[in-house]
């Protein structure tokens, strides 16, 4: 890594106490952050109903489901990773970090034009590597 790079690196505490009430959200990959772009109205849309259709069905069970604004935090490769999913869905009851979880049973993009790409592969390959609580999803 050269120096440069070294300068600009950001550790996992200093992005998360960043994120902590921040106005812009940032994903983060290996000491990088990466701004998230705002919604369209068919992708607030989409997320809702789709938050709106699981949440009854989740009532009295430990699942937690959170749109938008849960972190899921991953380690690939040696690289600490967070993304802002649209939908998450978590029910370890050991998986409660106040701002991200580690094992979640359920991740949903809602695609666009805009984020399509990253989405399908990025993303999609990262969350793969995820080893969900299943006695509940």
């Amino acid at each position: 890594m050269t120096e440069l790079a070294r300068q600009f690196h950001l550790s996992v505490d200093d992005y998360l106490a960043a994120e902590d009430g921040a106005d812009l959200r940032h994903e983060y990959i290996d000491g990088e952050r990466y701004a998230m772009t705002g919604a369209s109205d068919r992708h607030g849309l989409i997320t809702l109903n789709l938050a709106a259709f699981l949440r009854p069905r989740l009532r009295g069970t430990a699942c937690q489901l959170f749109a938008n604004d849960m972190k899921v935090r991953l380690r690939i490769a040696d690289q600490e990773i967070f993304y802002y999913p649209d939908l998450l869905l978590s029910c370890d009851p050991d998986d409660r970090e106040t701002y991200y979880r580690r094992n979640p049973c359920l991740l949903v993009e809602v695609l666009s034009d805009t984020t399509a790409r990253i989405d399908r592969r990025e993303k999609f390959f990262a969350y793969q590597t995820i080893r969900a609580y299943r006695n509940i999803c």
